[in-house]
């Protein structure tokens, strides 16, 4: 098992060990896509459903955006809450590489009907790999270890994807206004994320979360 594989159980954290759970299975559909190339769209196509740009699976997501770009993938993402302001930003600058040339509000959007805080987080890569968190409704301050995370499950991508289309329909695209303070620079937070994932060989270990905080929602 590589140091890699062991950073998760070398943290307390739970956001960090979240988001390295993430990375490893972003990694490992990278590695299907290098060894088996796809003449399949769907197995070149991202989904997320994160409470925040500053959650976890957002995070990972963000620090293997330029690989994943490389490989063509392109990306869908909700967001329960499109806050903080700072984390929005930078996701959004990072991220770029996923939208293949489109605009953000045309690959992101947001769950403005509070019902769909009832929703679990959940990511799906192509269409065989997916995992799935806490309710987005949950306080990250209070989370619960309701992960689990599924390889070579196209039924459990089926149905994510299922999933995803209705929250989708029932989402709103960003507003011009909530997306006004982006700028084409990464904050220190997800920069050293990023850094620390493609420098891990090294030795490094600490991943640092973006904060999720609450009262700036």
């Amino acid at each position: 098992m590589s140091r890699f594989s062991d950073l998760p159980n070398r943290t307390t954290d739970h956001a960090a060990r979240a988001t390295l759970r993430i990375v490893e299975l972003i990694e490992t559909y990278l590695r299907h896509l290098r060894s088996a190339p796809s003449e399949e769209a769907g197995d070149y196509v991202v989904t997320l459903v994160a409470r925040s740009p500053a959650s976890p699976a957002a995070g990972a997501l963000a620090a293997k955006a330029d690989e994943l770009g490389a490989e063509q993938v392109s990306a869908n993402i909700i967001f329960a809450k499109p806050a903080p302001s700072d984390a929005l930003e930078d996701v959004l600058s990072v991220i770029r590489p996923l939208l293949r040339g489109e605009a953000v509000a045309a690959r992101v959007r947001w769950a403005r009907n509070p019902a769909l805080l009832d929703a679990h987080e959940q990511l799906t890569l192509g269409s065989s790999i997916c995992w799935s968190g806490d309710a987005m409704r949950r306080s990250p301050q209070r989370p619960q270890a309701l992960e689990m995370a599924e390889e070579c499950a196209p039924d459990a991508v089926r149905r994510a994807s299922l999933a995803f289309s209705a929250l989708w329909a029932a989402s709103k695209p960003l507003s011009t206004s909530q997306m006004r303070g982006e700028k084409r620079r990464v904050y220190d937070s997800l920069s050293d994320m990023a850094m620390a994932v493609h420098q891990r060989e090294s030795g490094e270990v600490a991943i640092p979360s973006i904060s999720d905080n609450t009262t700036r929602h």
